[in-house]
């Protein structure tokens, strides 16, 4: 690989929330695709720790440690723990995120040492959190990938894993097995 590349990886989690009841922005008199004003993803950050939401998820990422957590917002409840990026990181920083698909929103932006980026993304109206890599090639060689692993963590969706289903090209299939993320 010359240049840079983008790897994604999609992390899709169930929301009880949005399961049980109407998302916010669909209530009475509210408009299909609507977003009102405390329905806008919203962004802060501290010394050590950097934090974006949007209406269902909240997603920290701890830079002392370098690691990151997901967690349902209406119950607090981490569905994600011990996220760990793939490379050396040397900084991050919250910013505003623009996608082509899901639109606006916020992202905890990862600089890693060889220069390629990570970001942890969250869209409004968006139930799921997103995980992006860029890979940074410094050298003047051809850099070949072989495999890639985005992100390491622990899910703790609430169920046996045998209970779960998993979303692939087109069907849904029982979770019957453990995969690698990005292999």
């Amino acid at each position: 690989m010359t240049g840079k590349a983008t790897h994604r990886l999609l992390v899709l989690l169930t929301i009880p929330a949005l399961l049980a009841g109407a998302a916010p922005g669909t209530g009475p008199g509210s408009k299909p695709g609507e977003i009102h004003s405390g329905d806008a993803p919203a962004a802060s950050a501290s010394v050590a720790t950097q934090t974006i939401e949007n209406e269902t998820l909240r997603v920290t990422y701890d830079d002392t440690a370098g690691s990151f957590a997901v967690a349902e917002k209406t119950t607090g409840r981490l569905v994600l723990t011990n996220g760990r990026l793939e490379g050396k990181a040397i900084k991050a920083s919250v910013e505003a995120a623009n996608d082509v698909v899901f639109g606006a929103g916020n992202k905890i932006v990862v600089t890693q040492a060889d220069r390629g980026i990570a970001s942890l993304e969250l869209y409004a109206k968006l139930p799921f959190a997103l995980i992006r890599m860029e890979r940074h090639n410094g050298g003047k060689e051809m850099l070949d990938v072989r495999k890639a692993v985005p992100a390491a963590f622990t899910l703790d969706l609430g169920k046996p894993a045998g209970e779960l289903r998993t979303l692939g090209t087109g069907t849904r299939i029982p979770s019957t097995r453990t995969a690698s993320i990005g292999s």
